[in-house]
Protein backbone atom coordinates (compact mmCIF):
# COMPACT_ATOMS: atom_id res chain seq x y z
CA UNK A 1 0.00 0.00 0.00
CA UNK A 2 1.91 3.13 -1.20
CA UNK A 3 0.19 5.42 1.60
CA UNK A 4 1.87 2.97 3.98
CA UNK A 5 4.89 2.79 2.62
CA UNK A 6 5.09 7.06 2.43
CA UNK A 7 4.18 6.71 5.89
CA UNK A 8 6.87 4.33 7.26
CA UNK A 9 9.61 6.38 4.96
CA UNK A 10 9.15 9.18 6.62
CA UNK A 11 9.31 8.58 10.13
CA UNK A 12 12.93 9.21 11.52
CA UNK A 13 12.00 9.06 15.23
CA UNK A 14 9.16 6.96 15.99
CA UNK A 15 7.47 9.35 18.54
CA UNK A 16 7.60 12.14 15.92
CA UNK A 17 4.57 10.62 13.57
CA UNK A 18 3.06 14.10 12.82
CA UNK A 19 4.71 15.03 9.76
CA UNK A 20 4.76 11.66 8.54
CA UNK A 21 0.81 11.55 8.89
CA UNK A 22 0.63 14.58 7.28
CA UNK A 23 2.66 13.21 4.26
CA UNK A 24 0.99 10.56 3.62
CA UNK A 25 -2.61 11.32 4.68
CA UNK A 26 -3.31 12.65 0.85
CA UNK A 27 -2.08 9.18 -0.77
CA UNK A 28 -4.75 7.60 2.11
CA UNK A 29 -7.71 9.42 0.76
CA UNK A 30 -6.99 8.45 -2.64
CA UNK A 31 -6.79 4.71 -1.15
CA UNK A 32 -9.82 5.25 0.11
CA UNK A 33 -11.72 5.71 -2.90
CA UNK A 34 -10.39 3.11 -4.70
CA UNK A 35 -11.00 0.43 -1.41
CA UNK A 36 -13.27 2.25 1.06
CA UNK A 37 -12.63 -1.40 3.59
CA UNK A 38 -8.43 -0.39 3.59
CA UNK A 39 -8.32 -0.24 7.42
CA UNK A 40 -4.44 1.79 7.33
CA UNK A 41 -5.52 4.52 5.14
CA UNK A 42 -7.98 5.08 7.85
CA UNK A 43 -6.11 4.80 10.23
CA UNK A 44 -3.34 7.15 8.76
CA UNK A 45 -5.88 9.67 8.33
CA UNK A 46 -6.99 9.33 12.36
CA UNK A 47 -3.62 10.07 12.57
CA UNK A 48 -3.11 13.40 10.32
CA UNK A 49 -6.14 14.69 12.41
CA UNK A 50 -6.37 16.38 15.21
CA UNK A 51 -7.40 15.09 18.56
CA UNK A 52 -11.00 15.77 18.87
CA UNK A 53 -14.35 14.92 17.29
CA UNK A 54 -12.50 14.54 13.93
CA UNK A 55 -10.45 12.08 15.01
CA UNK A 56 -13.00 10.12 16.90
CA UNK A 57 -15.43 9.14 14.18
CA UNK A 58 -12.83 8.31 12.10
CA UNK A 59 -11.54 5.72 14.29
CA UNK A 60 -15.07 4.87 15.56
CA UNK A 61 -15.87 3.96 11.47
CA UNK A 62 -12.40 2.52 10.97
CA UNK A 63 -12.73 0.05 14.18
CA UNK A 64 -16.64 -0.78 12.92
CA UNK A 65 -15.15 -2.15 9.31
CA UNK A 66 -11.70 -3.83 11.15
CA UNK A 67 -10.73 -5.01 14.59
CA UNK A 68 -7.61 -6.94 13.47
CA UNK A 69 -5.23 -4.19 12.25
CA UNK A 70 -2.70 -3.84 14.97
CA UNK A 71 -1.84 0.12 13.28
CA UNK A 72 -5.39 0.99 13.81
CA UNK A 73 -6.38 -0.63 16.87
CA UNK A 74 -3.28 1.32 18.72
CA UNK A 75 -4.25 4.48 17.58
CA UNK A 76 -8.35 3.17 19.25
CA UNK A 77 -6.16 2.12 22.34
CA UNK A 78 -4.06 5.59 22.21
CA UNK A 79 -7.96 7.09 22.00
CA UNK A 80 -8.97 4.97 25.32
CA UNK A 81 -6.43 5.90 27.58
CA UNK A 82 -6.50 9.73 26.55
CA UNK A 83 -9.79 9.62 27.68
CA UNK A 84 -9.21 7.08 30.42
CA UNK A 85 -11.71 5.38 29.43
CA UNK A 86 -10.88 1.56 31.58
CA UNK A 87 -13.54 -0.46 30.04
CA UNK A 88 -12.71 0.55 26.42
CA UNK A 89 -9.08 -0.22 26.94
CA UNK A 90 -9.27 -3.54 28.06
CA UNK A 91 -12.00 -4.43 25.52
CA UNK A 92 -9.27 -3.08 22.66
CA UNK A 93 -6.10 -5.13 24.67
CA UNK A 94 -8.17 -7.86 24.56
CA UNK A 95 -9.00 -7.44 21.09
CA UNK A 96 -5.51 -6.58 19.77
CA UNK A 97 -3.64 -9.53 22.30
CA UNK A 98 -6.25 -12.14 20.72
CA UNK A 99 -4.89 -11.59 17.25
CA UNK A 100 -1.52 -10.34 17.58
CA UNK A 101 0.04 -12.35 20.96
CA UNK A 102 3.58 -11.11 19.76
CA UNK A 103 2.80 -7.89 20.94
CA UNK A 104 2.11 -8.71 24.75
CA UNK A 105 4.96 -7.83 26.05
CA UNK A 106 4.44 -3.78 24.38
CA UNK A 107 0.66 -3.64 25.82
CA UNK A 108 1.08 -6.20 29.66
CA UNK A 109 2.48 -2.91 31.28
CA UNK A 110 -0.41 -0.86 30.36
CA UNK A 111 -2.56 -3.64 31.87
CA UNK A 112 0.08 -3.77 35.05
CA UNK A 113 -0.09 0.10 36.12
CA UNK A 114 -4.14 -0.17 35.58
CA UNK A 115 -3.65 -2.93 38.68
CA UNK A 116 -1.48 -0.55 40.62
CA UNK A 117 -3.93 2.42 40.57
CA UNK A 118 -6.52 -0.05 41.14
CA UNK A 119 -8.19 1.90 38.08
CA UNK A 120 -8.97 -1.43 36.47
CA UNK A 121 -10.02 -4.11 38.39
CA UNK A 122 -13.53 -4.68 37.60
CA UNK A 123 -12.89 -4.33 33.78
CA UNK A 124 -9.79 -6.69 33.96
CA UNK A 125 -12.51 -9.50 35.56
CA UNK A 126 -14.93 -9.17 32.90
CA UNK A 127 -11.97 -9.40 30.30
CA UNK A 128 -10.19 -11.93 32.17
CA UNK A 129 -11.98 -15.19 31.96
CA UNK A 130 -9.81 -17.62 30.70
CA UNK A 131 -11.20 -17.61 26.86
CA UNK A 132 -7.78 -16.37 25.29
CA UNK A 133 -4.39 -17.91 25.97
CA UNK A 134 -2.48 -14.01 26.70
CA UNK A 135 -5.32 -14.30 29.80
CA UNK A 136 -2.87 -16.45 32.26
CA UNK A 137 0.23 -15.36 30.42
CA UNK A 138 -0.83 -11.75 31.73
CA UNK A 139 -1.47 -13.02 34.86
CA UNK A 140 1.97 -14.97 35.15
CA UNK A 141 3.89 -11.69 34.03
CA UNK A 142 1.80 -9.19 36.26
CA UNK A 143 2.54 -11.72 39.76
CA UNK A 144 6.01 -10.92 39.26
CA UNK A 145 5.24 -7.22 39.16
CA UNK A 146 5.42 -5.87 42.94
CA UNK A 147 3.80 -3.28 42.23
CA UNK A 148 0.78 -5.34 40.69
CA UNK A 149 0.12 -7.28 43.87
CA UNK A 150 -2.51 -5.38 45.58
CA UNK A 151 -4.39 -5.07 42.54
CA UNK A 152 -3.97 -8.93 41.97
CA UNK A 153 -5.38 -9.65 45.38
CA UNK A 154 -8.05 -7.20 44.64
CA UNK A 155 -9.00 -9.09 40.90
CA UNK A 156 -8.54 -12.63 42.37
CA UNK A 157 -11.95 -12.81 43.56
CA UNK A 158 -13.76 -12.23 40.94
CA UNK A 159 -12.04 -14.51 38.52
CA UNK A 160 -11.94 -18.07 37.94
CA UNK A 161 -9.38 -20.83 36.08
CA UNK A 162 -6.21 -19.17 37.37
CA UNK A 163 -3.55 -22.27 38.17
CA UNK A 164 -2.27 -23.62 41.32
CA UNK A 165 1.25 -21.93 40.37
CA UNK A 166 -0.21 -18.90 39.87
CA UNK A 167 -1.75 -18.92 43.28
CA UNK A 168 1.03 -20.00 45.33
CA UNK A 169 3.34 -17.63 43.81
CA UNK A 170 0.43 -14.90 44.31
CA UNK A 171 -0.04 -15.65 48.13
CA UNK A 172 4.05 -15.67 49.13
CA UNK A 173 4.48 -12.89 47.02
CA UNK A 174 2.19 -10.71 49.50
CA UNK A 175 3.15 -12.31 52.41
CA UNK A 176 6.67 -11.16 51.51
CA UNK A 177 5.80 -7.70 50.98
CA UNK A 178 4.01 -7.49 54.18
CA UNK A 179 0.39 -7.79 53.14
CA UNK A 180 -0.63 -10.93 54.86
CA UNK A 181 -4.16 -9.91 55.17
CA UNK A 182 -4.39 -10.05 51.36
CA UNK A 183 -2.07 -13.36 51.08
CA UNK A 184 -4.76 -15.11 53.88
CA UNK A 185 -7.98 -13.72 52.01
CA UNK A 186 -6.08 -15.15 48.75
CA UNK A 187 -4.95 -18.49 50.63
CA UNK A 188 -8.59 -18.94 51.86
CA UNK A 189 -10.13 -18.39 48.64
CA UNK A 190 -7.55 -20.84 46.74
CA UNK A 191 -7.91 -23.36 49.62
CA UNK A 192 -11.86 -24.14 49.26
CA UNK A 193 -11.66 -24.29 45.81
CA UNK A 194 -8.85 -26.70 45.23
CA UNK A 195 -8.97 -28.58 48.26
CA UNK A 196 -11.51 -31.10 49.82
CA UNK A 197 -10.15 -30.46 53.32
CA UNK A 198 -11.16 -27.55 55.43
CA UNK A 199 -8.22 -25.70 56.05
CA UNK A 200 -5.85 -26.94 58.79
CA UNK A 201 -6.32 -23.93 61.80
CA UNK A 202 -4.47 -26.10 64.50
CA UNK A 203 -0.99 -26.49 62.50
CA UNK A 204 -1.43 -30.39 63.16
CA UNK A 205 -1.11 -31.70 59.44
CA UNK A 206 1.95 -31.14 57.63
CA UNK A 207 0.88 -29.57 54.17
CA UNK A 208 3.40 -28.01 52.46
CA UNK A 209 1.31 -26.88 49.54
CA UNK A 210 1.17 -23.27 49.98
CA UNK A 211 3.53 -21.78 51.72
CA UNK A 212 3.92 -19.47 53.85
CA UNK A 213 0.19 -20.64 55.70
CA UNK A 214 0.96 -24.23 55.12
CA UNK A 215 4.43 -25.38 55.66
CA UNK A 216 7.98 -24.36 54.46
CA UNK A 217 11.04 -27.20 54.54
CA UNK A 218 14.49 -26.99 54.62
CA UNK A 219 15.72 -27.87 51.41
CA UNK A 220 19.38 -28.20 51.74
CA UNK A 221 22.47 -30.73 51.64
CA UNK A 222 22.55 -32.30 54.63
CA UNK A 223 19.13 -31.96 56.19
CA UNK A 224 16.36 -34.05 55.11
CA UNK A 225 12.87 -33.17 56.38
CA UNK A 226 9.51 -34.43 54.91
CA UNK A 227 6.43 -35.23 56.08
CA UNK A 228 4.81 -38.51 56.35
CA UNK A 229 2.48 -39.90 53.34
CA UNK A 230 -0.34 -39.61 56.10
CA UNK A 231 0.88 -35.91 56.76
CA UNK A 232 0.33 -35.91 60.27
CA UNK A 233 4.39 -36.61 61.39
CA UNK A 234 7.35 -34.81 60.20
CA UNK A 235 10.40 -36.85 59.47
CA UNK A 236 13.55 -35.38 60.17
CA UNK A 237 17.19 -36.35 59.67
CA UNK A 238 20.04 -33.94 59.74
CA UNK A 239 24.04 -35.27 59.42
CA UNK A 240 26.56 -33.27 61.29
CA UNK A 241 27.44 -29.93 60.39
CA UNK A 242 24.41 -28.97 59.20
CA UNK A 243 21.55 -26.92 60.73
CA UNK A 244 19.03 -23.65 60.25
CA UNK A 245 15.18 -23.53 60.25
CA UNK A 246 13.76 -26.98 59.56
CA UNK A 247 10.33 -26.11 59.04
CA UNK A 248 8.06 -22.94 59.24
CA UNK A 249 4.76 -22.17 58.77
CA UNK A 250 2.56 -18.59 59.17
CA UNK A 251 -0.35 -19.27 61.40
CA UNK A 252 -3.93 -17.21 61.60
CA UNK A 253 -4.63 -16.21 64.71
CA UNK A 254 -8.26 -15.53 65.68
CA UNK A 255 -7.44 -13.27 69.01
CA UNK A 256 -7.32 -15.95 71.34
CA UNK A 257 -5.41 -17.21 73.95
CA UNK A 258 -3.28 -20.19 72.38
CA UNK A 259 -1.16 -23.09 73.40
CA UNK A 260 0.84 -25.25 71.15
CA UNK A 261 1.89 -28.99 72.15
CA UNK A 262 4.67 -30.50 70.60
CA UNK A 263 5.20 -34.50 70.86
CA UNK A 264 8.59 -36.05 69.37
CA UNK A 265 11.06 -39.03 69.18
CA UNK A 266 14.10 -37.02 68.08
CA UNK A 267 17.19 -38.59 69.35
CA UNK A 268 20.02 -38.83 70.52
CA UNK A 269 18.28 -36.90 73.41
CA UNK A 270 21.70 -35.22 74.51
CA UNK A 271 21.57 -33.11 71.44
CA UNK A 272 18.23 -31.99 71.48
CA UNK A 273 19.39 -28.55 73.32
CA UNK A 274 20.26 -27.46 69.76
CA UNK A 275 16.72 -27.96 68.84
CA UNK A 276 13.90 -25.49 69.29
CA UNK A 277 10.25 -24.06 68.78
CA UNK A 278 9.96 -20.50 68.59
CA UNK A 279 6.54 -18.26 67.81
CA UNK A 280 6.96 -14.85 66.74
CA UNK A 281 4.23 -11.99 65.84
CA UNK A 282 4.50 -11.64 62.16
CA UNK A 283 3.85 -8.27 62.75
CA UNK A 284 6.28 -6.75 64.99
CA UNK A 285 8.79 -9.59 65.31
CA UNK A 286 7.64 -9.93 68.67
CA UNK A 287 9.20 -13.00 70.09
CA UNK A 288 6.45 -15.08 71.95
CA UNK A 289 8.22 -18.96 72.55
CA UNK A 290 11.50 -20.04 71.85
CA UNK A 291 11.85 -23.39 73.74
CA UNK A 292 14.19 -26.45 73.36
CA UNK A 293 12.85 -30.16 72.61
CA UNK A 294 14.81 -31.50 75.23
CA UNK A 295 11.44 -32.98 76.56
CA UNK A 296 9.53 -35.58 74.64
CA UNK A 297 6.08 -33.57 74.99
CA UNK A 298 5.65 -30.28 75.68
CA UNK A 299 2.93 -28.06 76.43
CA UNK A 300 3.03 -24.19 76.35
CA UNK A 301 0.53 -21.16 76.56
CA UNK A 302 1.56 -18.42 74.45
CA UNK A 303 2.20 -15.12 76.61
CA UNK A 304 -1.44 -13.22 76.86
CA UNK A 305 -0.06 -10.52 73.93
CA UNK A 306 -0.08 -13.42 71.27
CA UNK A 307 -3.90 -11.99 71.17
CA UNK A 308 -3.02 -8.94 69.78
CA UNK A 309 -1.14 -10.94 66.75
CA UNK A 310 -3.24 -11.87 63.64
CA UNK A 311 -0.52 -13.90 62.14
CA UNK A 312 2.00 -15.96 64.16
CA UNK A 313 5.35 -17.42 62.93
CA UNK A 314 5.72 -21.13 63.73
CA UNK A 315 9.38 -22.01 63.73
CA UNK A 316 11.00 -25.51 64.43
CA UNK A 317 14.93 -24.78 64.14
CA UNK A 318 17.81 -27.63 64.75
CA UNK A 319 21.42 -27.93 64.55
CA UNK A 320 23.84 -30.71 64.60
CA UNK A 321 27.48 -29.83 65.22
CA UNK A 322 30.18 -31.34 63.23
CA UNK A 323 31.70 -33.58 66.17
CA UNK A 324 28.05 -34.42 67.12
CA UNK A 325 26.04 -37.85 66.04
CA UNK A 326 23.74 -37.36 63.21
CA UNK A 327 20.07 -36.89 64.26
CA UNK A 328 17.00 -38.32 63.23
CA UNK A 329 13.43 -38.84 64.47
CA UNK A 330 9.69 -37.91 63.88
CA UNK A 331 7.71 -34.65 65.41
CA UNK A 332 4.07 -36.74 65.91
CA UNK A 333 2.27 -33.71 67.28
CA UNK A 334 2.44 -29.96 66.49
CA UNK A 335 -0.91 -28.34 67.57
CA UNK A 336 -2.06 -24.96 68.13
CA UNK A 337 -5.21 -24.19 69.34
CA UNK A 338 -7.36 -21.78 71.44
CA UNK A 339 -6.46 -22.55 75.76
CA UNK A 340 -9.68 -24.16 77.34
CA UNK A 341 -10.69 -21.72 79.96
Amino acid sequence: MLAFATFQASISQPTELTTPTRRAAPLAKVALRCAPLMPRSRAILAMAAAEGPARAQILLKAEQMNRREILLQGLVLQEHLANRDVGATTATLDRILRVHPAHEADFFPILVNALADFDGVDELAEVLDGSAPWHQRFLDHAVNQPNALLGLAALYPKIENTTERFDIILVGSLARAGSLDEAWSVYRRAHSSRREQPIDHTARRWNQQMPPFDWRYADSTGIRVQPSISLMDLQISILPGYGGILAQRTFHSNGKSLSLQVSHNIAPSSQLRNFRVSAECAQNGDLLINETLEARTINWNLPSRAKECRFIVLKITGRVFSFESPVHGEISVFDIKPVSI
